[in-house]
């Protein structure tokens, strides 16, 4: 993925935080999300076990894997790329 595509996917994940902002000013809450869902490429993502607050430790460039623990149970996973691609499109 080069600079470009990098670029276009940041402005369409703003779009869509914008539209959780306007959601929640005419008093409706968004639907919640599952928690694979919500968790994006380059980003930590919540705990698998516990739900808690995950530290991306660091990211693998060859082979596209994110490192995390959690800050909460010390729990250590690992996420790829490829995987978080194919949990958001279904």
């Amino acid at each position: 993925m080069g600079l470009f595509e990098r670029l276009q996917a940041k402005e369409k994940a703003r779009e869509g935080d914008d539209e959780l902002i306007d959601l929640t000013e005419r008093g409706q809450t968004p639907a919640p999300q599952p928690v694979a869902a919500r968790q994006k490429w380059g980003r930590p993502g919540p705990c698998p076990d516990c739900g808690g607050d995950g530290f991306l430790d660091h990211i693998d460039m060859i082979d596209r894997i994110m490192y995390q623990h959690c800050t909460d149970c010390l729990h250590k996973w690992q996420v790829t790329e490829s995987e978080l691609a194919q949990q958001s499109s279904s």
